[in-house]
């Protein structure tokens, strides 16, 4: 995913890059989509879009 506009109460902006995984829901109705990308820090945060 690359983000096209500054969200600062997300910590997003434009230009940041990620991937997008589908992951298993817990409750098996469907599967979720996550977001992953890279922070100052160089960690790996992952958060539900969907």
């Amino acid at each position: 995913m690359l983000i096209t506009r500054n969200d600062h109460g997300l910590n997003l902006m434009n230009g940041d890059i990620g991937i997008t995984l589908e992951l298993p829901d817990p409750g098996g109705v469907r599967p979720r989509l996550r977001v992953a990308r890279r922070s100052l820090a160089c960690s790996i945060r992952c958060r539900v879009v969907w």
